[in-house]
């Protein structure tokens, strides 16, 4: 299910009509009965609700105003009787083929990373979200110091997947209909008129950290992980 942090009725008042979902994972009995007897992952928290307004065309500037709304929505579940959380913050979303397609035409040599060919403004706003979900997270944990609040970095786990050798086109999607980064917005990956790449496992982007479409370096990477609280264990998976 395809769900967002913040509540529909946020979105609808910024003239944003979200069509893919009208589910807050905070607006459901079930996810109210999940959070209080299970251990949380919440992640990557947020993405959905940048993701949606960018591919919609609102601004960098409007976008980035959702980032405090968004980590303010981590102290609903404590709130609802979570008491250890794992909390993933957002990819470098400047790397997604999706993205790279959408700002192909309106961006300038400037724009990119010249090295990866990466969209520098966009991986700025996952650092951005980054910096103040932290910056929360921080604030959280003094608040509720006996709940296990733990940093997950998908961020740069996700870079060094990138700059790995061991995957040969890190720009474009294994699954697609052609052009710069095989992305087609009309015609999706299981679509007809979209071919898949014969090895996925040398392309990054494949449904990355999607459930059976999961690129399979990336499972066998540990990640990073940042510790928000002294009382929590750090997680390799």
């Amino acid at each position: 299910m395809w769900h967002v942090a913040l509540n529909i009725s946020f979105f609808e008042e910024r003239g944003i009509h979200n069509t893919l979902t009208n589910i807050s994972l905070f607006l459901t009995t079930e996810g109210r009965n999940f959070l209080q007897h299970s251990l949380i992952l919440m992640g990557e928290i947020g993405g959905n609700d940048y993701n949606y307004p960018l591919e919609r065309g609102k601004s960098l500037q409007v976008t980035q105003l959702f980032g405090t709304a968004i980590v303010d929505s981590i102290g609903s579940a404590i709130q609802l009787g979570a008491k250890t959380i794992l909390v993933p913050g957002n990819f470098p979303i400047g790397c997604i083929p999706t993205f790279l397609t959408k700002f192909e035409k309106s961006s300038s040599k400037k724009d990119y990373d010249s090295t990866t060919g990466y969209l520098n403004w966009l991986n700025k706003l996952s650092i951005y979200h980054n910096e103040l979900l932290q910056k929360e997270l921080t604030r959280v944990q003094k608040l509720h110091p006996y709940v296990h609040i733990i940093y997950a970095d998908y961020y740069n786990v996700a870079l060094r997947l990138y700059f790995s050798p061991t995957y040969k086109d890190i720009l474009r999607a294994c699954c697609g209909a052609g052009g710069p980064y095989n992305f087609n917005d009309l015609v999706r990956c299981g679509q007809p008129g979209a071919t898949c790449c014969n090895d996925p496992s040398t392309f990054t982007t494949q449904g990355l950290l999607q459930g059976p479409y999961t690129t399979p370096g990336f499972k066998d990477i540990c990640p990073s992980i940042a510790i928000s609280s002294p009382a929590a264990q750090v997680y390799e998976y």
